[in-house]
């Protein structure tokens, strides 16, 4: 006597023709969810927030900030500073803190390159999770909606099957 198959299974093989053991991680989820009526939805952006520590939350202010025009305009003119700076003790001095090509700007100027970098990639590899997390939510979601949906049609359809064709309504007709 053959194995009944569970409710999981018949709709795996019904809703989309494959075994529930042919089925992804993510697909069995779903068909779960399906089966016990739960919402399958989650707040990607509660969930992701429990991951997140002082020095993430610390690169994407960094990161926030420096891809900010406040901060361009602030760098260009604390560049505009310097080269002033260096400009006016020349003229008045004679000698300056950085000459001319400015090689200890050069050398601030690479720091900050080389720290920022990172940083806002640390940022950017960060919101690249958080967005494969609110992927995997949205095909879930959308999943279960197409299969609660099919199922929902074919009920109609059986429920419409049933009636006599006298009381089914015509196309077009009122």
């Amino acid at each position: 006597m053959p194995i009944p198959m569970t409710r999981e299974e018949r709709l795996a093989q019904k809703l989309l023709g494959q075994s529930f053991e042919d089925l992804t991680e993510r697909e069995k989820t779903v068909l779960r969810a399906l089966v016990d009526g739960t919402a399958i939805a989650i707040d990607t952006n509660a969930e992701f927030s429990d991951q997140i520590n002082f020095w993430d939350t610390l690169a994407d202010k960094l990161a926030r900030f420096v891809g900010s025009w406040p901060f361009i305009f602030g760098f260009l003119l604390f560049l505009a500073a310097w080269m002033a700076l260096n400009g006016y003790l020349l003229i008045a001095q004679g000698d300056t803190f950085d000459p001319y090509p400015y090689i200890l700007l050069n050398l601030v100027l690479s720091t900050v390159a080389s720290i920022q970098a990172p940083v806002i990639m640390m940022s950017q590899n960060r919101q690249a999770v958080k967005d494969r997390i609110s992927d995997d939510n949205r095909f879930k979601v959308h999943l279960k909606n197409e299969l609660a949906v099919q199922q929902l049609q074919e009920k109609l359809d059986r429920i419409l099957s049933r009636l006599p064709e006298a009381s089914v309504p015509k196309e077009g007709s009122p």
